[in-house]
């Protein structure tokens, strides 16, 4: 362990009092990646739309539809499956 705050340039005290500071600049980091990949497309695609309008729709009582009144015929039904059921105990 000695030689890891050796190289951390200290003492454990040290490098504890940095603890705080690193944590912060990966959170920023972390943060900053985030922005950077969803800054172009954003972060709901159609696909994901669809998914979730179906499982409203189906639990509204209207069938596989999606947000267009369109039948769900391109994806498996197994999600808004899941998605519905969720919804209809609450999570």
């Amino acid at each position: 362990m000695t030689v890891f705050y050796k190289f951390m340039g200290g003492g454990r005290e040290k490098w504890l009092a940095r603890f705080p500071l690193l944590i912060a600049v990966l959170a920023g980091l972390g943060t900053a990646h985030i922005l950077v990949l969803t800054a172009t497309y954003g972060t709901a695609r159609e696909s994901s739309i669809t998914l979730i309008s179906t499982a409203l729709n189906f639990l509204a009582g209207e069938g596989w539809r999606d947000f267009g009144g369109n039948p769900l015929t391109i994806m498996p039904p197994l999600l808004p499956l899941l998605l519905a059921a969720g919804s209809w105990v609450g999570i």
